[in-house]
C-alpha cells in the first residue's frame, strides 16, 4: 500500500503508486505504507480519533511528509507493535 499526498496536505491510500498525466511530475507523492502503520489512526478528521492531534498539528505533519517524501520516524510502529499487529 502506498500513502499518497498532495502539497495541499490531502492524502489517500492505494495499492499502487500514483500517476496522471495531466499532473506534474512528483506533484502528487507516493509513499510506501510499512507493516501496522495506519493513516487514519493519525490523519483521520474525525476528532474521536486516537491520538490527540490538534487539526492544525495534523496539517503541519501532513506538509512535513509531503516536503520530506516520507512518513516520520516518530510516527512509524516499533518492531513490537508490527509484531503485534501480525498476530492479529
Amino acid at each position: 500500500m502506498f500513502f499518497h499526498i498532495s502539497p495541499s496536505g490531502d492524502w489517500w491510500t492505494g495499492p499502487s503508486i500514483f500517476a496522471a498525466k495531466h499532473l506534474q511530475p512528483d506533484y502528487v507523492k507516493s509513499i510506501p505504507i510499512p507493516d501496522g502503520f495506519d493513516p487514519n489512526k493519525y490523519f483521520s478528521e474525525d476528532e474521536d480519533d486516537e491520538n490527540d492531534l490538534s487539526w492544525e498539528e495534523k496539517q503541519q505533519l501532513l506538509h512535513q511528509i509531503y516536503d520530506e517524501g516520507k512518513l516520520p520516524p516518530h510516527l512509524l510502529p516499533t518492531s513490537s507493535e508490527k509484531k503485534d499487529s501480525d498476530a492479529s
